[in-house]
């Protein structure tokens, strides 16, 4: 579990079983999405559709000839197949509710110097031939798009980035807004009082006022900013912290989430960066938990619009655009967990045998609940996951073990569900692990499916 032990059920949880008092949990499913047909291989899912049928991923698929592509593709629930979106070469970062409008980055042709080719943030809308690219406002620099509104009107993200390994010139890039409807090209946001000649945004609310971002001093140091569509900008303070950055905002612009740099010990990697979200209406900053160890910080990449639950990544290397580790999830009731910890304890229906564990999560559903990233399964390969919570209990509830299959397997871990209390082994669902459940699986067992 990469230095983290997956915890046992919550003490309280164990308490109320006990009494007999627990109510059942609700059922939850992990689909290996990568074990249906077509599925592109090296498979990075990053978006969910609105009505949670859809999953939007990118990976390598056949180009048609000789070899394959890296291609973003959408995923159907409803009928297990995977259609190619013709956004090619680069990184998806977000897509709007109805996955109409991808954004990321691609290898693309500068139209200021053609024959040269260099990273560029793109948005792609369903029915165009190709990703349209995010144009710079000079030559030899790049672009990137982080994040889209949920109609796909506006996109966010950074432009004019260059950098120069030169004690001479420094680094730069600009942070923009997009409007697709009405902007010929983007509006640059303005620097911070100060000037700092590199900010970048990461989110932006439903109607455009809103955008959230950073504005950096160097690679270590930077500030979260918010702007508004009118061009004001605020630098937010998180109490405590050397550094903060804002990742994701939430669709009525209230809240935005990011992570904060809240401790630096000695040596070059011993540091911790802590997930934290700002609330816009209060102005009040919340952390959300010490980021365990081994991780370095915990990298939100999704927030509700309540904000009451962020999702995101703990990553292991210190790099916030492409952060690995472990997926973890933050609620307001049980506050920063593990995502696999979360699952297993307050969900039933996933075998936790069915992976090591859950390395990022890389976005959810709007009303967050699917979501998805990257897994371990039990031979140490990686594969793209999607969680569902809070999805009907199974037709059969015999096969333990989800492979279709009522068989010895299914009445060995029946056996030791119900020894070790496991709410999964609550077969009549009244929230106590007695005999009445062992006779009602004997009879489901001889049922079968």
């Amino acid at each position: 579990m990469n230095g983290l032990n997956r915890s046992a059920p919550g003490a309280a949880l164990a308490t109320l079983i006990a009494c007999g008092s627990a109510l059942a949990l609700p059922h939850a499913e992990l689909t290996d999405l990568g074990s249906y047909p077509g599925s592109p291989d090296d498979m990075k899912p990053r978006a969910v559709t609105v009505d949670n049928r859809t999953v939007i991923v990118e990976g390598n698929l056949p180009d048609g000839q000789s070899g394959t592509q890296w291609q973003a593709a959408s995923f159907s629930f409803d009928t297990g197949e995977y259609t190619p979106i013709p956004a090619i070469g680069g990184d998806l970062r977000a897509a709007s509710y109805n996955a109409e409008t991808l954004v990321g980055w691609i290898w693309g042709e500068d139209p200021l110097e053609p024959g040269r080719f260099a990273p560029f943030g793109f948005y792609f809308e369903q029915g165009d031939p190709a990703a349209s690219i995010v144009p710079n406002d000079y030559v030899r620099t790049s672009s990137n798009a982080w994040g889209v509104s949920p109609d796909g009107r506006y996109i966010v993200g950074y432009k004019n980035y260059a950098r120069y390994f030169d004690p001479c010139c420094p680094t730069y890039m600009d942070a923009f807004i997009w409007d697709l409807q009405t902007m010929n090209t983007p509006l640059t946001l303005p620097d911070i009082v100060g000037g700092v000649g590199r900010t970048s945004a990461t989110g932006v609310s439903a109607d455009g006022g809103l955008i959230a971002g950073f504005a950096e001093f160097s690679d270590e140091e930077a500030v979260a900013v918010i702007w508004t569509a009118t061009g004001d900008s605020a630098v937010i303070d998180v109490p405590g912290s050397m550094s903060s950055r804002f990742m994701v905002m939430s669709p009525d612009g209230r809240y935005a989430s990011g992570f904060a740099l809240m401790y630096v010990g000695p040596g070059m990697f011993n540091y911790r960066e802590d997930a934290f979200i700002y609330d816009l209406q209060e102005q009040s900053v919340t952390i959300l938990g010490e980021t365990p160890q081994p991780f370095k910080g915990a990298i939100p990449t999704w927030i509700s619009a309540d904000g009451k639950t962020v999702v995101g990544t703990l990553d292991r290397y210190g790099f916030y655009d492409f952060p690995a580790g472990a997926a973890f999830i933050w609620t307001e009731e049980h506050g920063l967990e593990l995502l696999a910890d979360h699952i297993i304890d307050h969900y039933q229906g996933i075998d936790p045998s069915a992976f090591l564990e859950l390395e990022t999560a890389n976005g959810a559903s709007p009303d967050g609940s699917v979501i998805v990233g990257v897994g371990i399964d039990g031979d140490y390969n990686r594969f793209p996951y999607a969680v569902r919570l809070g999805v009907d209990a199974p037709s059969c509830p015999a096969d333990l073990t989800g492979d279709g299959v009522v068989d010895a397997d299914d009445f060995f871990l029946f056996l030791q569900l119900f020894a070790a209390g496991d709410l999964r082994a609550d077969i009549n669902n009244d929230g106590v692990i007695d005999a009445d459940d062992f006779f009602a699986y004997l009879t489901a067992f001889a049922d079968g499916c």
